[in-house]
């Protein structure tokens, strides 16, 4: 047994009704029909998400140890700098960005196509599961009604059968009346069997039909009228051409496919493009009284060479003016 079928069982009496629900509700092939239109509603959002602007942050923490820092073979402390302390970095950016074209103007209404062509086709199925199901239905029907011609010829056959027996006992018939009989019952008894394994045959391709398991313990209890059709051609043509759900399902495929057609003309537009951002960097010692020397240090060093400039200045034949230290 395929494993795709449902271990849902079959009520004892079935109505037609009740086999198009069951068969609606546990058919792989229509569920999977259906299930496309909800992956084309996803589609759909989707192209909606695809004119939203794309925002994007970022973040850094790192952390640098204290110690000693070299230069190849020489380290600052040779050069006169102490033990370096250690550093906290961060830094941070965030970015907003917004791109416009052909593809992404077009995808929307694809989409949207595309949503009707799925629920065309999952209406195709629906339309299709309720013809195989009736038809199995009706099978089994006139399966039935064959097995109850077959019981029926076999109790003819079984009377013949008594009546030649009989005939024969008063010397009214011959021994190959009887055996004739006793053929024609064998043909009758041959007969129902046929029969009633057509009626289980065509019960379980009905479970099937409704995407359930084989299974023949239910009973039929939907009755139909036979009447004589009063239909015009004209408007039986009329009614197909706009109802017709495989017709319908086609001209929903023509519609997603003439997108397609403007989708890749429209890869020939130009393209509109927003970005924006901004970002910072930070960096903390875990000693500021180091970074503190370090700037007094560069600062005498510079008001040091300021005057000593202004004193090679003042030595000249022609002095310069001094610079203010």
């Amino acid at each position: 047994v395929s494993p795709l079928l449902s271990q849902e069982q079959i009520p004892p009496s079935l109505t037609l009704e009740e086999a198009l629900r069951i068969a609606q509700r546990n058919n792989p092939l229509l569920q999977a029909d259906l299930n496309n239109t909800e992956v084309a509603e996803w589609n759909i959002k989707a192209a909606y998400g695809a004119l939203l602007p794309g925002a994007s942050a970022n973040s850094s923490f790192s952390w640098q140890g204290s110690g000693e820092q070299r230069f190849g073979s020489v380290t600052l402390s040779e050069l006169g700098f102490g033990n370096q302390p250690s550093y906290l970095f961060s830094s941070y950016s965030l970015g907003l960005s917004y791109s416009l074209d052909g593809r992404v103007l077009m995808a929307l209404p694809q989409a949207k196509a595309d949503r009707d062509a799925q629920v065309a086709q999952g209406e195709v199925s629906i339309a299709q599961t309720v013809f195989l199901v009736t038809q199995a239905y009706l099978e089994v029907l006139r399966q039935e009604e064959g097995l109850a011609v077959a019981r029926q010829e076999l109790e003819r056959a079984e009377g013949n059968l008594r009546l030649a027996q009989g005939q024969v006992t008063v010397g009214s018939g011959t021994p190959l009346d009887s055996r004739q009989a006793e053929v024609a019952v064998g043909r009758s008894r041959v007969s129902v069997l046929v029969a009633e394994n057509g009626v289980r045959t065509g019960k379980f391709r009905l479970a099937q039909q409704m995407g359930l398991d084989p299974q023949d313990g239910f009973e039929l209890a939907s009755s139909f009228e036979v009447s004589e059709p009063n239909w015009e051609e004209d408007e039986l043509i009329s009614l197909a051409l706009e109802m017709n759900p495989s017709l319908r399902g086609l001209r929903a495929t023509q519609k997603v496919q003439e997108y397609s057609v403007k989708m890749a003309k429209s890869a020939y537009f130009p393209t509109l493009s927003f970005s924006a951002g901004t970002s910072g960097f930070a960096r903390e010692a875990s000693d500021p009284d180091y970074l503190v020397g370090q700037a007094q240090g560069s600062s005498f060093a510079q008001i040091a060479r300021c005057q000593a400039e202004n004193d090679l200045y003042s030595r000249l034949a022609d002095p310069l003016p001094p610079q203010d230290c």
